[in-house]
């Protein structure tokens, strides 16, 4: 009895019989059907080095990593070379420099560095102030203290703004109105003091 009857074929994926001529592969040992074997021109086990597909991969990448191609760890895309980020993925290529982007000044310092063998000298970095740190500055080199600490400033919207003008106007027009009604008030009051003094009997 043949040992490959009753194992399944892997690429048509059907039972092989004892009335099928089969292949077995020297490799692997997976039993194939024969006309599968041969449709397929050889193994079709995944990861067996008789797999033509398994073969033609390694070929290529064989020509393709003398040629600088580069397969993504990632996806496996083979990007060509040069390439520092793969092409349908986006991860970066193994074996690939990272690119650096540098300001002025940062290619001025690495300017100095490959000529002078040292990094330059750290410069102060400029203090920038506003016109009230400024005056409070002064005070101090002047003073030698700190300035008493004054009232901030106050910032409204223009609704505010509107809201405090409305106050501001009717507190305005209370005030008036109470100064008009103390001085009618009082001159009535002095009325009634010089019609007593005309008339004191009364």
């Amino acid at each position: 009895m043949y040992s490959y009857i009753g194992k399944t074929c892997p690429y048509c994926g059907k039972v092989i019989t004892q009335y099928d001529e089969a292949v077995i592969c020297n490799v692997c040992g997976i039993p194939h059907h024969k006309n599968c074997w041969i449709t397929y021109s050889g193994c079709t086990t995944p990861g067996c080095a008789q797999n033509m597909m398994e073969k033609y991969s390694a070929a290529q990448s064989t020509v393709q990593n003398a040629q600088g191609y580069t397969a993504c760890s990632a996806c496996g895309t083979v990007n060509a070379p040069g390439v520092a980020f793969c092409t349908m993925c986006g991860a970066a290529i193994t074996g690939q420099p990272s690119k650096q982007y540098y300001t002025i000044a940062q290619q001025q310092k690495q300017a100095y560095i490959q000529q002078y063998g040292e990094a330059p000298a750290e410069k102060e970095k400029p203090q920038y102030y506003t016109i009230a740190q400024q005056q409070k500055q002064e005070y101090i080199a002047q003073h030698g203290a700190q300035p008493e600490n004054t009232e901030k400033p106050k910032y409204y919207t223009v609704a505010q703004q509107q809201k405090q003008a409305y106050i501001a106007q009717q507190q305005q027009a209370y005030a008036a109105q109470q100064q008009a009604l103390a001085q009618q008030y009082a001159a009535q009051q002095q009325a009634l003091a010089q019609q007593q003094a005309e008339n004191p009997q009364q």
